[in-house]
């Protein structure tokens, strides 16, 4: 007797994606909302350096009251149901509550976007526009854009934010001593001078 088939894609994609079943199965049916990233849920939704099952991640760094990151992420939500039409899940990162990552990625301004796919990361730097973001992970997806492939920095360790705290500490103190140093300089420049540098009275 012949097994029946179970179509489990569809129901694993709408696990995956965090979707609901509505009225038929396929990405269609999935949420279209961009997710809302940073430090606590980076690297547990995106799976971004082991390249995981989560699929691929068009996701814009910004913050508050950056008027060009407000317009980019409009521009993102509104093609973010083609953009999971490819397996490609649309998500933004505010500053105020991604510090880590603003550090991992050696962010500098805002805003700025990255594509991640299988472990590996691509800059996007065309026209802050819906149809181009999608070009973009589509050429991305396609496999056109390998040559601008960058490794994904690894997520911090307990080991290499000790090594940050010990040296953020040693900085600090080497501040505080030359702080020390320069007022003690004063303030002997100023013995010396009520010493030696004052008016004489003749006898």
């Amino acid at each position: 007797m012949a097994v029946p088939r179970v179509a489990v894609g569809p129901l694993l994609w709408c696990w995956l994606f965090g979707g609901a079943v509505l009225t038929s199965f396929g990405p269609s049916v999935v949420s279209a909302s961009v997710q809302r990233l940073g430090d606590a849920t980076f690297e547990h939704e995106t799976q971004a350096t082991t390249g995981g099952t989560t699929g691929s991640w068009l996701v814009t760094f910004g913050a508050e009251g950056c008027a060009r990151c407000a317009k980019l992420r409009k521009e993102l939500q509104s093609v973010s149901e083609d953009l999971r039409e490819i397996y490609t899940i649309p998500a933004h990162v505010d500053q105020a509550d991604a510090a880590g990552l603003w550090k991992r990625f050696g962010l500098k301004e805002v805003p700025v976007t990255y594509f991640f796919s299988k472990g590996g990361m691509y800059r996007f730097d065309g026209k802050e526009e819906g149809r181009e973001l999608l070009k973009f992970a589509t050429e991305a997806l396609d496999g056109a854009m390998e040559v601008r492939r960058e490794k994904i920095p690894p997520e911090p360790n307990f080991l290499s934010e000790l090594i940050d705290l010990v040296l953020g500490s040693i900085v600090s103190l080497v501040k505080g001593v030359n702080v020390l140093a320069m007022g003690a300089g004063k303030q002997t420049h100023a013995l010396v001078n009520t010493l030696f540098g004052g008016e004489r009275t003749e006898l």
